[in-house]
């Protein structure tokens, strides 16, 4: 029995609530990632989201960009930048070769096909258009449609 006893408190498991892990990892990283909890979980959340925007709207199709910008001009009261943000590039990239091969198509049809708002794509129409240019599409938006002037 004895026997028995010792070998099974060689093994004992032991378990520990999640919440205790989580709490002392983030005091852990107070003055590393910011300067309270709050902040260091908010910081630990941007990265995430930033380092899975793809998955995050190709799986929930949820518009990174749209609701990026809604934060900014709603929320915060800052003017949106003409410069492409890392999102947007990826959206810009999706445009061009979208519209190698097709000469028109309905803005709502697009948005939808490429999951993201019609603003986000308005934005790179409106503001980025001389890029378009450049990357070989020339993009008008008419009565609702986007318009390849290169293949009509």
């Amino acid at each position: 029995m004895s026997s028995e006893n010792s070998a099974s408190d060689k093994f004992k498991r032991i378990t520990i609530s999640i919440d205790v892990v989580n709490e002392r990892l983030v005091q852990s990283l107070e003055g590393i990632k910011g300067t309270s909890k709050s902040k260091v979980i908010n910081n630990i959340i941007e990265e995430w989201i930033e380092q899975n925007a793809d998955k995050i709207m190709s799986m929930w199709e949820i518009d990174l960009i749209g609701l990026r910008k809604i934060a900014q001009t709603t929320y915060k009261g800052i003017t949106i930048d003409n410069d492409l943000q890392v999102l947007e590039k990826d959206l810009f990239n999706q445009m061009v070769e979208m519209f190698k091969g097709i000469s028109s198509i309905d803005i709502n049809d697009a948005a939808e096909f490429l999951k993201v708002h019609v603003e986000s794509i308005k934005k790179i129409v409106f503001f980025h258009n001389p890029k378009l240019k450049n990357a070989g599409v020339e993009l008008i938006y008419q009565d609702g449609k986007l318009i390849n002037k290169k293949l009509i």
